[in-house]
């Protein structure tokens, strides 16, 4: 399966809701996203062995594993093995491009105050979904050091609007790659 359909897959299997959060709790939830977020990045380098538990499905090309850090905010998570590896968690589905922004804006920033103290920095870049421009792909790539000294390897972060057409739903994932 290659990695366009294993992404629709993931998507088919998404399922959502959503709860009523006290500021306490909304404010405990960041930390540990931060701490979720740091905790899966670290283990990139280890091909996220630590943080991947039992394969779930196997195919021609790919493995994927359910994942062992529970990641506040994650409607849905997994691990994929295939020609590299990376985490993918659904943020928001809705029928309705319109009520991405305020998710989409919330995620920007909730990353941003997390990774950019660990030295990461954002970049925007282009949406190649159609309809989907205002919605850039956010990525935070790592610090990266120089000849004397080097950062050490991790992997980076993007979250990227989609649309799958079948479903007639739009949707928000967090990805995080081995590299």
């Amino acid at each position: 399966m290659s990695k366009s359909s294993w992404g629709i897959f993931f998507i088919v299997i998404l399922t959502f809701g959503f709860g009523s959060i006290s500021r306490s709790q909304a404010q405990n939830s960041n930390v540990d996203f931060c701490e979720a977020i740091t905790a899966i990045l670290r283990d990139a380098p280890n091909k996220f062995r630590n943080v991947r538990t039992n394969v779930v499905e196997t195919g021609l090309n790919a493995m994927i594993y359910k994942s062992g850090v529970p990641v506040p905010g994650v409607i849905s998570a997994r691990f994929v093995a295939n020609m590299g590896n990376f985490y993918e968690g659904g943020l928001v589905k809705t029928d309705s491009v319109y009520k991405l922004r305020t998710v989409y804006q919330h995620y920007d920033s909730l990353l941003n105050d997390c990774l950019g103290k660990q030295g990461f920095k954002r970049k925007y870049l282009e949406n190649v979904y159609p309809g989907l421009e205002d919605y850039q792909k956010i990525a935070f790539f790592p610090p990266v050091g120089d000849a004397e000294n080097p950062a050490p390897i991790q992997g980076h972060v993007t979250v990227e609007a989609q649309y799958v057409k079948e479903m007639r739903a739009y949707f928000l994932i967090l990805f995080i790659y081995e590299h």
